[in-house]
C-alpha cells in the first residue's frame, strides 16, 4: 500500500526476445552475449547447430530479460510439421509473446540472399512481425575503422532492409562479451520499440493469422496451377482438333 503523498515507482518491464537467423551467423553467440553467460551452445562446426528452441531468463539492470534461441527456420532441413512445431514453440517459450525478434545477420557476409531470408521470415510470421523486429549485425570487429552507417549507406539492399524495419539495427561484437555497454544500448533500443508498440508483443493469434494467410496463398497457387494445366490441356486439344481437320481435308482432296 502506497504511503500518502508518495507514488510507487513503475516496475521495469520484462523484455522477451526471440533470436532468428540462418545457421552460422552467430545467433547462439548473440544470445550468450545478451545474457552475459554461456547458455546456448555456440561453435563453428555445423554439427553443433541449434536444433530445438531454448530459453533462458536473466536480470539485466532492473529488467528481467528472456532470450529464446531458435534453430534455422529458413534453410535448415525441416519437415513442415517439425518447422511449424518449433515456430509455435518459440512463441510459447516467450509466452504471451516476444517483444522483439532479433534478426541476426553478419557484417562480413551480407548478400542479397540475406534479404531473402528476412522475406521468408515475414512469410512465416506475417508482415506484422516487422513492427517487432530489430536487425542485429554480428562480427562488429569487422568494421575496423568504418561505421555501420557508412556500410549501410553503401549497400542499397541493406539500406532498404533496415528502412523497412524503422531503421532499427544494432552491431554486436560477440568476441568482446565483457563490453556490456553494447548490450545496454541494444536493450535501450528494444525498450524504445516496446514504447512505440505501447508495450504490446507479437502474439500467438498473430502467428495463427500468418499461418492462415500462408495456407490461403498455397491454395491460390494450387488453383492457379490447376487453371494453367487446364488451359494447356485445352490448347493441346484445340491443336489436335486442328491437325485432325487438316488431315481429313487433305485426304478428301487426294481422293
Amino acid at each position: 500500500m502506497d504511503r500518502p503523498g508518495f507514488t510507487a515507482a513503475p516496475h521495469p518491464p520484462d523484455v522477451r526476445i526471440v533470436l532468428l537467423g540462418k545457421n552460422g551467423v552467430g545467433k547462439s553467440a548473440t544470445g550468450n552475449t545478451i545474457l552475459g553467460q554461456d547458455v546456448f551452445h555456440s561453435a563453428l562446426d555445423f554439427s553443433s547447430v541449434t536444433m530445438k528452441c531454448q530459453e533462458r531468463t536473466v536480470l539485466i539492470g532492473q529488467n528481467r530479460v528472456s532470450v529464446v534461441d531458435t534453430p534455422d527456420f529458413f534453410y535448415a532441413t525441416h519437415t513442415q510439421e517439425g518447422l511449424s512445431s518449433e515456430i509455435e514453440r518459440c512463441i510459447h517459450l516467450s509466452n504471451p509473446g516476444p517483444h522483439a525478434f532479433i534478426f541476426v545477420l553478419t557484417l562480413d557476409t551480407f548478400t542479397e540472399q540475406e534479404t531473402d531470408v528476412v522475406t521468408v521470415f515475414e512469410k512465416c510470421f506475417g508482415e506484422v512481425a516487422s513492427r517487432y523486429t530489430i536487425i542485429v549485425f554480428t562480427h562488429g570487429d569487422e568494421l575496423n575503422n568504418r561505421t555501420i552507417e557508412e556500410l549501410v549507406e553503401k549497400n542499397v539492399k541493406l539500406s532498404e532492409l533496415i528502412e523497412e524495419r524503422g531503421w532499427r539495427y544494432h552491431v554486436l561484437n560477440n568476441k568482446h562479451r565483457a563490453n556490456r555497454n553494447q548490450v545496454t544500448e541494444l536493450l535501450e533500443k528494444i525498450l524504445i520499440m516496446m514504447n512505440v508498440n505501447e508495450g504490446g508483443c507479437y502474439t500467438h493469434d498473430m502467428l495463427q493469422e500468418a499461418e492462415r494467410k500462408a495456407r490461403e496463398e498455397i491454395e491460390l497457387m494450387k488453383e492457379e496451377s490447376l487453371r494453367e494445366e487446364e488451359r494447356k490441356r485445352e490448347e493441346h486439344q484445340r491443336w489436335l482438333e486442328k491437325v485432325r481437320r487438316e488431315t481429313e481435308d487433305r485426304v478428301r482432296r487426294e481422293m
